[in-house]
């Protein structure tokens, strides 16, 4: 009887090592969870961002959450791209984002605890990578519970230009605004220098061709300062030097002589890609402007363009701008300005982008229907209102076409007659078409190359 029992005791103890042994194998072999596949990274969670108008009313349970998670890569090398910030928002809510997030080491990201509905996803890769509008959002559908794997982008890779600003004095000069011009600049174009002068422009593309300017106050650049990539990922130790700006200073009166307050003149070089200024007379109808560049200075009042001069440093004052009574800002041009005896008259109006908000710095340009290879002399750009005014010097039986772009919120279109009733324009998104222009033996790029788009009978005069 006792040796049965001793045997018993010893199966028993041998089946437990072997059922202890089995489980920490189980343990070691099992793999560690995907990011990507089954969860959104556990350091870099979705997290609510407060605003005003929530889109959201009510809590969410576990099992109806949604959740979203994806990837950022480099278009040509595959890598991921890490520190990229996605915003998640209401598709028909407000513009502020609903909740964020950041991509990891290996530009995974993730998002938990999504109500269901329609979302607007957008991805925002850094300095070093092109972005366009259409690239960089994507609309979501969202079920009760649904776990929406693998939403992707991809970014083309672009160069980042780092530099500095720099007064008289080789001293650094914090919040400068730096303004980015010339072919294969990316969509943005400003930006702000930092407590030590310094900034990071970009993207640009790796063959792009452009300039920087920049300005602070009464101090702007001389001339413009070239920084060109020539197929490198990063542009170092540009220098950007600040000298002080010409200015500007006279009244405005109407046809009879008499001061006009609270008129606005917009303030914009002939060649220049810093955004206009505008200043506004005070009480006895007077005016001034510093800080301009050396050429020539606009000044613009309803449609009423004074070209100016002005020399390194130059100060001119004593001006009188002549303008005809009426309101302030867009109006119709009186027949007391006249163009080689034709009156001159303007196209009006107001240009907006999505959810009914103004689109400022949306550029525009007209053509005479039917004369669509003869437009207006220059394009103009919307106010910070939306407002727009093309001068022309046509009556009002002619019939215009007018095209409106931003680079961010796409283009629109409207037909109608100088000084009739002002327009609205609607800018939707438009297609992205990519190419690269080679030279035909060599097989090189050709940098700045003009090309020219037609849609059916009509070219985009962009």
């Amino acid at each position: 009887m006792l040796p049965r029992l001793r045997a018993a005791i010893i199966l028993v103890a041998v089946a437990a090592m072997i059922g202890a042994v089995s489980l920490a194998l189980r343990q070691d072999d099992a793999p560690e969870p995907s990011v990507s596949q089954d969860a959104p990274p556990h350091h870099a969670p979705s997290a609510p961002i407060e605003h005003t108008a929530p889109a959201v009313d009510r809590d969410v349970t576990e099992a109806e959450a949604a959740s979203v998670t994806g990837r950022l890569t480099d278009r040509e090398s595959g890598e991921g791209i890490p520190g990229a910030r996605l915003e998640l928002r209401p598709a028909a809510g407000p513009r502020d984002p609903e909740y964020q997030a950041m991509t990891d080491s290996k530009g995974r990201y993730g998002f938990e605890s999504i109500p269901d509905g329609r979302w607007r996803l957008r991805a925002e890769p850094g300095p070093r990578h092109l972005v366009s509008a259409f690239e960089a959002e994507t609309q979501l559908r969202l079920e009760t519970g649904e776990t929406r794997r693998n939403v992707d982008f991809d970014f083309a890779p672009g160069a980042a230009i780092h530099g500095r600003v720099v007064d008289e004095n080789d001293e650094p000069v914090p919040g400068a605004e730096v303004f980015l011009d010339g072919s294969g600049a990316g969509r943005r174009s400003r930006w702000r220098t930092d407590q030590d002068g310094r900034f990071v422009a970009g993207p640009v593309e790796l063959f792009a061709q452009v300039t920087l300017e920049a300005r602070a106050g009464k101090r702007v650049t001389p001339t413009p300062v070239p920084a060109n990539p020539q197929g490198r990922r990063t542009v170092e130790d540009v220098t950007i030097g600040l000298i002080r700006g010409g200015g500007l200073a006279g009244v405005v009166v109407d046809t009879d002589r008499e001061p006009r307050h609270g008129v606005d003149i917009v303030v914009r070089h002939e060649s220049s890609r810093m955004d206009p200024r505008t200043v506004s007379t005070d009480d006895d109808g007077h005016f001034q402007v510093e800080g301009l560049l050396v050429g020539v200075t606009v000044l613009d009042i309803a449609g009423h363009e004074w070209p100016v001069a002005l020399a390194a440093g130059e100060t001119k004052d004593g001006l009188e701008l002549v303008t005809p009574r009426g309101t302030r800002r867009a109006q119709r041009v009186e027949a007391d300005d006249r163009e080689d005896g034709a009156m001159r008259t303007a196209l009006r109006g107001t240009v907006f982008r999505d959810e009914g908000m103004p689109a400022p710095n949306t550029r525009l340009t007209a053509f005479r229907h039917g004369r669509q290879g003869d437009p207006l002399p220059a394009p103009v750009s919307a106010h910070d209102n939306g407002e727009f005014q093309i001068s022309t010097a046509e009556s009002a039986p002619a019939l215009y076409n007018i095209w409106a772009y931003h680079p961010d919120h796409g283009v629109g279109r409207v037909q109608t007659h100088p000084d009739g009733e002002p327009v609205e324009i609607l800018l939707e998104p438009a297609a992205v078409l990519r190419g690269r222009a080679v030279d035909a033996q060599t097989g090189d790029p050709v940098p700045a190359f003009a090309i020219t788009m037609e849609f059916g009978q009509e070219s985009n005069p962009f």
